[in-house]
């Protein structure tokens, strides 16, 4: 695995989302280092990390992302932030390996039982032109990552394409599943979450987010407005203001 790190500080662990990379913070980076060491890793079969053998979904790679938040730490625990698939990730080591977290946050979290509609997503092949492959990339942006055509910059095209174009863990079943609500009972430490209002895969249900985590030590929940799925890119500000007041919050009594 490939991990990168900023900062000094107690250690945060920033994990991304499916189809993605370190660059999925590239937007918080900044903000979170002056008071963290923040380490962000690309996951196993993503961006620059290598695909270990037989590995295909979350169940099958959060071991090696939990063996290098071990090494990062040095014997520390560390808050561990998840994003989207990264979520499920941080979901899956907070239950096997409570030793290591601290606090969990989870930014728009999946396998929580919320039934999420049809998206539409359209397949990014390689023999597509480049004006089809960039209108497929933004239409797939649109549909799942951001809210509203103006968030779709040339950043955010070429982050999501060149993301898209390094992933080998492509099948993601568990996301589909309800098993981060069967996980929660194993979580030891708060549990902090974020959605962004618009997220095309919970705003049908966002009076009910609290509701889909209540098995554990859920300690506040964060709604950003104008914001989607990729709510750390596209409000980066409200998000810092969000997860930085987590970070500081002392009730650190675990159950």
């Amino acid at each position: 695995m490939v991990w990168r790190r900023w900062g000094d500080g107690p250690a945060l662990v920033l994990l991304h989302g499916g189809s993605g990379s370190w660059t999925h913070w590239l937007r918080n980076i900044d903000a979170l280092s002056r008071d963290h060491a923040v380490w962000v890793p690309d996951m196993p079969g993503c961006g620059e990390s290598a695909l270990p053998a037989g590995a295909y979904d979350a169940d099958t790679i959060y071991e090696h992302v939990a063996s290098g938040i071990e090494q990062c730490a040095q014997g520390r625990q560390v808050d561990l932030v998840g994003f989207s698939f990264g979520a499920l990730v941080a979901g899956l080591v907070a239950a096997s390996h409570p030793q290591l977290i601290k606090r969990l946050v989870l930014v728009a979290p999946p396998a929580l039982g919320i039934k999420a509609p049809a998206l539409g997503l359209k397949s990014l092949g390689s023999r597509m032109t480049p004006d089809d492959h960039e209108s497929a990339v933004r239409h797939n942006l649109r549909s799942l990552m951001l809210h509203g055509a103006a968030a779709i910059d040339e950043s955010a095209v070429a982050l999501h394409a060149g993301n898209f174009a390094r992933d080998r863990l492509r099948l993601r079943r568990l996301a589909r599943t309800d098993i981060m609500t069967r996980l929660q009972a194993r979580w030891r430490c708060p549990v902090y979450a974020i959605w962004g209002r618009e997220d095309a895969l919970s705003r049908h249900a966002v009076d009910h987010l609290s509701e889909a985590l209540k098995h554990c030590d859920l300690r506040a929940l964060s709604v950003i407005d104008a914001a989607g799925h990729w709510v750390q890119y596209q409000q980066p500000e409200a998000f810092h203001r969000a997860l930085v007041s987590f970070l500081r919050s002392p009730d650190l009594d675990a159950v």
